[in-house]
């Protein structure tokens, strides 16, 4: 799957009900599997943004595996594909809260 493409379901890129209107799935078909991009050939240095039904989502590879997330830090909502990957995690580009490949919260660099 790796090599040809990335399939990202819901869960993998859900955000709270709390989120901005855009950044909530729109309908049923946004609970299904879904092919977002190909991975052949995208550099695993840094996070992609790709659009499915309407969501803005990241593809971004953590040293083991391509992750889908929803794109937008889970602190301010600002873009995660406008962050970079650093030691297997996203870190976003507002306040540098870093995220490991399950979704965690790995780093808040005001929390140090």
């Amino acid at each position: 799957r790796e090599a040809s493409q990335l399939a990202a379901d819901a869960s993998a890129a859900e955000v709270s009900s709390d989120a901005p209107a855009q950044l909530r799935p729109q309908h049923e078909l946004a609970k299904a599997w879904w092919p977002v991009i190909l991975t052949h050939g995208l550099d695993r240095s840094r996070p992609h943004p790709v659009q499915l039904l309407g969501q803005s989502l990241v593809v971004w590879h953590d040293g083991a595996a391509w992750r889908c997330f929803a794109d937008a830090c889970a602190h301010r909502f600002a873009p995660l594909s406008e962050g970079r990957v650093e030691g297997g995690c996203l870190q976003c580009s507002y306040h540098g809260w870093s995220f490991d490949g399950g979704g965690g919260c790995a780093r808040v660099p005001q929390a140090q």
